[in-house]
């Protein structure tokens, strides 16, 4: 099965038997990348939504374009927000917990 997948450079996830320990790897793995200089298939399509949404954004400016949209443009708006919470709470889920001592020194910016 991961034969198949590894033109795509993806991981296959299955799900039986796999707990949360197994599955926060590779989900951080997607997210971040391995690989110095080369995107995750993910972080491509993260970068393609911020485009999608910041040309979205600039359209509905003008108001001739805005009321032409009707119901269209709220969905989007409900769809860019989806996509970065969703991808926001896997970042959240899939990070490598951090002490208490290394939070308090990354707030007061001393490493």
């Amino acid at each position: 099965m991961n034969d198949m997948n590894s033109g795509l450079g993806v991981d296959a996830i299955t799900c039986a038997g796999d707990d949360a320990d197994d599955i926060r790897p590779r989900v951080h793995k997607v997210l971040h990348g391995t690989e110095a200089h080369q995107l995750t298939w993910f972080q491509r399509l993260s970068a393609l939504v911020i485009v999608l949404s910041i040309v979205f954004a600039i359209f509905t400016t003008e108001p001739a374009i805005s009321s032409s949209l009707g119901a269209i443009g709220p969905a989007f708006e409900l769809a860019f927000i989806t996509f970065f919470a969703t991808e926001y709470g896997l970042r959240l889920w899939a990070a490598e917990p951090i002490r208490a001592t290394q939070m308090c020194w990354g707030v007061f910016g001393m490493h």
